[in-house]
């Protein structure tokens, strides 16, 4: 599991479950010009690990779901805007957070953060909600492999004899 696994169940979930539809982008879809629509990123991740030996990480990433309305001079009430963001936001949530498919990846959703915002200073008022979720996941080995070694050439072995024994000496050359 990895930030950009987390984007793409999210868009998923996301999928025809808002008044957005099949609008939902990922962060490299930019910029929009059909509303509403639902932008997604994945701004931050920090890694806390839980063991010495391998790599082991309880790792929190930071999903943003932005959810963009824009309304047209008939609707250009700010009440209406205020009704469709908190109809928006809800639907977000319910879609991301009743996904099967992104809960059974992760622990725990450990924080939801919403912020709502109205643009009225040009004549089309745009609205946008922006709903961050922290979520907590492990990774482990299996996350980071494969390592990158150096090849191994051959084998040179010396085996310590007692007093007066010839020490043999054997070595291996791996074909390449």
């Amino acid at each position: 599991m990895n930030a950009a696994q987390i984007r793409q169940l999210a868009a998923v979930a996301l999928m025809g479950k808002t008044d957005a539809e099949g609008r939902v982008y990922s962060t490299d879809v930019w910029p929009v010009t059909l509303y509403p629509a639902i932008l997604l990123q994945t701004p931050m991740e920090v890694k806390e690990s839980i063991g010495r030996n391998a790599p082991q990480f309880k790792t929190m990433t930071t999903l943003q779901i932005s959810g963009h309305i824009q309304l047209s001079e008939a609707e250009n009430r700010v009440t209406e805007a205020a009704s469709a963001l908190e109809r928006l936001c809800e639907q977000i949530q319910r879609a991301v957070i009743n996904s099967y498919e992104l809960t059974r990846q992760i622990q725990q959703f450990a924080k939801v953060r919403t912020t709502m915002g109205i643009d009225t200073s040009s004549e089309q008022h745009f609205a946008q909600v922006k709903v961050e979720l922290d979520l907590e996941y492990y990774q482990g080995p299996e996350d980071f492999f494969p390592l990158e070694t150096p090849q191994l050439e051959g084998i040179d072995v010396t085996m310590h004899m007692p007093d007066g024994t010839t020490e043999p000496l054997i070595a291996i050359t791996f074909p390449e």
